[in-house]
């Protein structure tokens, strides 16, 4: 009877124990994320800045070289379309979609025929036509900016001022109008600071 009740305890035990874990790392992965200062945010906003993050980060750095690279096998599928300085570029999304960047995690894609931004919706391509160093689309006007980067820089977007534009207002409470259209030009910062 004492190891029957000895044997009950210890499987009630273990069982809590694999069960109060597993929940643990269920809330770590899917629950609220703190700041550190007992704040926490809900899994919506948490995805909504990871939406917002790969758009002005990851994806303009990716992006942008990537339509450089295109330009140069194929400059007469850049065309105007007549909506400001917004472009069609033809074929981009085959030459990229087989690109590593779209096999990673990222939430923007390349499939039937479209690339598509973090939430889904297509991806506008814009170009500094008259080249006086701002783009004009989507209802906003945005500087060409300069982005610093060290090492090789292949393709640096200074000749042509290629750039990427979201049509529709952002998704949650992450960014402002400026936001939408994204034009840098690449260059060699290790060259400054000599």
């Amino acid at each position: 009877m004492k190891n029957c009740r000895l044997i009950c305890r210890t499987a009630i035990a273990i069982g809590l124990l694999c069960t109060l874990s597993s929940c643990t790392r269920f809330l770590y992965w899917f629950g609220p994320k703190g700041d550190g200062g007992g704040q926490t945010t809900s899994f919506k906003y948490r995805h909504a800045h990871e939406d917002y993050s790969e758009w002005i980060g990851y994806f303009p750095d990716y992006i942008i070289p990537r339509v450089c690279a295109y330009y140069q096998l194929h400059p007469e599928r850049f065309k105007p379309t007549g909506q400001g300085e917004e472009i069609e570029i033809q074929g981009l999304a085959a030459f990229v979609k087989d690109d590593a960047y779209f096999k990673r995690w990222h939430r923007a894609s390349a499939w039937s025929g479209e690339i598509r931004d973090p939430w889904g919706d297509r991806v506008h391509f814009v170009q500094d036509l008259n080249m006086d160093g701002f783009i004009e689309a989507g209802g906003e006007r945005v500087q060409v900016s300069k982005a610093h980067v060290d090492g090789k820089v292949e393709f640096s977007n200074q000749e042509h001022h290629f750039g990427i534009l979201k049509r529709k207002p952002f998704k949650g409470p992450y960014g402002i109008p400026a936001e939408r259209i994204f034009a840098p030009t690449f260059y060699d910062a290790r060259n400054e600071r000599r």
